[in-house]
């Protein structure tokens, strides 16, 4: 049975951390889905913005990529060049003509995989010449999208096509998959969208009847506060499938909540790992948690958010139309509330969204039953998780009491009906004390 590994796009600081993981933890043999490293999927997208403005300069963006690949040498330079200049021939034409830009897209991220594939197995082959390296686009390793349903991921069908190419891959090799890229049911190719290679990670997992699924990260595992915000945040050693997707509510980088759910439903352990120490465990994310002394587990929060209120009569029949045409517009939003009347809705949104919920709001529903809204910008959602919390009583009482300690004035209360979270809404200005206050008062 392969190992499967997922190596984060915040891990890849530098191939030899790469090279160390599967020569130490695998002993030279596995499977490693590779994401793109954040930076360079910033090039990508600067590059693209300035290509559908028209200008010519995103070919020199563009060339940045390849340029800093090429410092880590390319194993198959001849197809990264050909890949690299069918980009370029594509950049030149999105500049003139911006249409055809959907169409293409995906043929402009498979030359970014290429070339992140090529510079690692050149590395690879330097430092482990007495193995096979193998490389696979995303696409290759089976994923299969559905064009007809915003290119959703056919799970099932992906799962089968998996089996069939783990069941091709050489014995003792290093097999390394990209995770930018699918192939649609029409073979066409196309970008993943963010979390996709976790998707991919996962399904290979599946496929190859795996009891469990690694992912190194560039932290020791899954902390129970933001370290950036709480120094003396602490390692989680075991969490359950159910507080990890709590967890990845408010984080959803850390890894995909619907690979989360795939892994849950199919009974794949997860292993957070940090990739400069490969022989260190990190957190382990299973069926069942571990309920301790300390009834939280974690404190998450989100910044950047805002309230928006929608206040009217008959907002209760509205809602299910109301929600369904925030989802058609691709509007997110991560929690609804109504109160007992029915004459208000709060819906926690991003605060970037703001100005295109307004004109939803504004264009569609304002008139009989929805007479105002209002908004408060500036906010962030605080949260404690854990399975211990259930019947617990006293839990709710000390989080308000350790924000009230602070004099911090809650907006808003948010809660679970699964009883794993508790949260609320306060000003973003608040949010590091609050979240020091509260780990403090739980966890430290």
């Amino acid at each position: 049975m392969y190992e499967i590994a997922k190596i984060s796009s915040n891990a890849i600081n530098n191939f030899e951390d790469i090279e160390r993981l599967i020569k130490e933890r695998y002993k030279g043999y596995g499977l490693f889905v590779i994401s793109v490293p954040y930076t360079i999927k910033s090039d990508i997208n600067k590059a693209i913005v300035m290509a559908l403005n028209g200008q010519t300069e995103s070919i020199n963006v563009f060339k940045q990529i390849y340029e800093k690949l090429k410092v880590l040498g390319f194993y198959d330079e001849k197809k990264v060049l050909n890949s690299l200049n069918e980009s370029i021939e594509i950049f030149e034409l999105i500049s003139k003509i911006k249409e055809i830009y959907p169409a293409l897209e995906g043929q402009i991220y498979l030359s970014v995989e290429d070339m992140m594939l090529s510079a690692l197995k050149k590395l690879l082959s330097l430092k482990m010449s007495s193995k096979k390296i193998n490389l696979f686009n995303g696409y290759e390793s089976g994923v299969i999208i559905d064009p007809i349903s915003k290119y959703e991921i056919m799970i099932n069908s992906s799962i089968q096509r998996g089996k069939i190419f783990i069941k091709n891959i050489e014995p003792d090799s290093v097999n390394l998959v990209g995770g930018l890229t699918a192939l649609t049911t029409d073979k066409k190719v196309v970008r993943l969208p963010d979390g996709g290679s976790d998707i991919i990670a996962t399904l290979l997992a599946v496929s190859a009847e795996s009891q469990k699924l690694d992912l190194w990260t560039n932290v020791k595992g899954l902390m129970s506060a933001d370290p950036l915000i709480v120094s003396d945040a602490k390692k989680i050693d075991i969490l359950s499938y159910n507080e990890a997707l709590e967890i990845l509510s408010f984080n959803p980088s850390i890894f995909n909540p619907k690979a989360m759910e795939i892994l849950k439903s199919k009974g794949v352990k997860l292993y957070v790992n940090y990739i400069k120490m490969p022989m260190q465990s990190g957190t382990e994310i299973r069926g069942e948690g571990v309920i301790s002394s300390n009834v939280v587990k974690a404190v998450a929060n989100l910044d950047g958010l805002a309230i928006f209120t929608i206040i009217g009569t008959g907002l209760r029949s509205l809602l299910p139309n109301l929600l369904n045409s925030f989802l058609l517009a691709d509007l997110k939003f991560y929690t609804v509330t109504q109160n007992a009347s029915g004459s208000e809705v709060n819906i926690i949104i991003d605060r970037k969204d703001v100005n295109k919920y307004r004109s939803l709001i504004e264009i569609q529903f304002m008139g009989e039953k929805i007479q105002d809204y209002r908004i408060i910008d500036n906010v962030c959602a605080v949260s404690i998780i854990g399975e211990g919390m259930k019947g617990t009583p006293g839990v709710a009482s000390r989080l308000f009491s350790a924000v009230a300690k602070e004099k911090i004035n809650i907006i808003m209360i948010t809660q679970g009906s699964s009883e794993l979270n508790i949260g609320f809404v306060i000003n973003s200005e608040d949010c590091e004390n609050a979240i020091k206050a509260v780990h403090k008062e739980f966890i430290q």
